[in-house]
């Protein structure tokens, strides 16, 4: 079963996290998931949580964030990586939901998910994307000059990019000074005619 995945329940507007059998999710004076707040059964939907681990598990390659159950209850925050899962296991709190800059850096961070893109992992993404061999080779090279660094052969830290980029006047203006999709900057990156409803956009 799919472990220590991040799930938000849209019905109750709240955050769990699932790891095989247990759920965890946060305080009303803690909006951090932690160890120490197993969910009760009697007020949070445990079992369908853990359904839900189950469907993301047997139908998609990873929990990647957005992805949702069939009814679209329960939508996939994502997997934490190694860094938070040694955080969450020493009893520190994680994020029901990482920026959405993470997010989208995550999908590249796989094998394994430990928030370093290398460039094995740059180029298996752009493949998955559906680029070709020499695209994607030269995609991974780009992209690994330009956001890594030297010293770690080109492997990209998604939290140093995060806190980097996000204020950066050379960024794209798809994500905001917080790392947060940025509608206006997003809408004329996409151009499509008559624009998207903001509500589209909506942060859960």
């Amino acid at each position: 079963m799919t472990s220590l995945v991040r799930i938000y329940d849209r019905q109750d507007k709240r955050h769990y996290l699932v790891d095989g059998d247990r759920v965890y999710t946060s305080r009303p004076e803690d909006p951090l998931l932690r160890k120490a707040a197993p969910a009760d059964a009697s007020q949070h939907p445990v079992a369908q949580l853990q359904a839900a681990a189950r469907f993301f598990d047997e139908y998609f390659r990873a929990p990647y964030s957005g992805i949702a159950t069939n009814d679209g209850r329960f939508v996939s925050r994502g997997r934490l990586n190694s860094g938070e899962a040694a955080k969450f296991a020493a009893g520190e709190g994680v994020r029901g939901r990482r920026t959405a800059l993470e997010e989208h850096l995550d999908f590249f961070d796989q094998s394994p998910a430990d928030g370093m893109i290398t460039l094995r992992e740059n180029f298996i993404g752009w493949r998955a994307l559906g680029y070709g061999t020499v695209a994607a080779g030269w995609q991974a090279l780009l992209s690994g000059f330009v956001f890594g660094r030297i010293r770690t052969c080109l492997a990209i830290d998604i939290a140093r990019i995060s806190e980097e980029r996000s204020g950066s006047q050379d960024r794209t203006r798809i994500y905001d000074d917080a790392g947060e999709v940025e509608r206006v900057g997003c809408l004329r990156q996409l151009e499509f005619p008559g624009g998207i409803h903001a509500a589209g956009f909506e942060r859960q």
